[in-house]
């Protein structure tokens, strides 16, 4: 099992900030800084962000199913 990168956390102004789990600093993405969103968006994005965190895992593994193998 593998722990999520991303969360949505509350705000004091009742705001949500997306955050990356292991620096807890804000998801930032080039200008796209993500704090300040609903709780519903918020919560969308966190599923959305973790989900590719996945696909990008699997797509990185070679086509022989042996990570790292360059496809030998």
């Amino acid at each position: 099992m593998t722990t999520d990168r991303y969360d949505a956390r509350w705000e004091e102004d009742g705001s949500w900030t997306m955050f990356d789990v292991f620096t807890g600093q804000p998801y930032e993405r080039g200008a796209l800084v993500l704090i300040g969103m609903p709780f519903l968006q918020a919560d969308d994005i966190t599923r959305l962000l973790n989900a590719d965190r996945g696909r990008r895992t699997l797509r990185d593994a070679s086509s022989d199913g042996r990570i790292g193998s360059k496809g030998r």
